[in-house]
């Protein structure tokens, strides 16, 4: 795709709302010079171990989590405590998601996800209120951050079909979940592109759950 757009000289690249795609776009940018996220933050968000890393190593408030990459590792399920929520590592959205309510549970479904894709994460069971963000970064600088409602069924993960706004869940909710969303995208390096964030509101902290740039 970067050789392709060097060849045509093109002006600029886009992709559809998704994040497929995004690290090739990443790439093109780079070599053409234009603004967009950089290849490795797309990497990086991509990945949910590397996301988890990078926001952990940050401070940023996410559920804690083990990775999984050999059978031994399974036995480190058990810290998590129930329900626990096993994750592909390279799934977008909700696909990919289990919540387990059971350790037998837990672990087949991470030993499967090990033999099928080589990794997996598995992370604490956080309750509370799951909503989202959308923001804009640019030559880093954090233009907005706007908290919105989630419209969601629940399948083996609740799956959000729709957003709404104003989300009135009360200024202080609001407040965190900005602040947290700021400290995610300096976290994973997310400039020059839109980003779609994924939060939960419990206890009076808001988790990070994922993020991702767009285009």
């Amino acid at each position: 795709v970067a050789n392709a757009a060097a060849n045509y000289s093109v002006d600029g690249v886009a992709t559809c709302c998704m994040d497929t795609g995004l690290e090739s776009l990443g790439e093109a940018c780079a070599q053409l010079g234009c603004s967009g996220l950089s290849r490795q933050a797309a990497v990086d968000c991509a990945n949910k171990s590397l996301m988890k890393k990078r926001l952990v190593a940050a401070g940023v408030p996410t559920a804690s989590y083990i990775e999984i990459r050999e059978e031994s590792d399974l036995d480190k399920l058990d810290g998590l405590g129930l329900p626990v929520v096993v994750k592909s590592c390279e799934s977008q959205g909700s696909s990919g998601v289990f919540v387990a309510h059971t350790m037998p549970e837990a672990r087949d479904c991470a030993r499967a996800m090990l033999l099928e894709e080589g990794d997996c994460i598995a992370e604490a069971f956080v309750s509370g209120i799951e909503f989202g963000a959308q923001a804009l970064v640019s030559r880093g600088e954090i233009a907005f951050v706007l908290p919105h409602g989630d419209i969601t069924f629940e399948s083996h993960a609740p799956i959000p079909v729709g957003h709404f706004i104003p989300l009135d869940e009360g200024q202080e909710m609001i407040r965190r979940a900005i602040e947290v969303s700021k400290a995610a995208i300096r976290a994973l390096s997310l400039d020059n592109c839109a980003v779609n964030i994924d939060i939960i509101y419990s206890d009076g902290e808001c988790y990070l759950l994922e993020l991702t740039g767009r285009a």
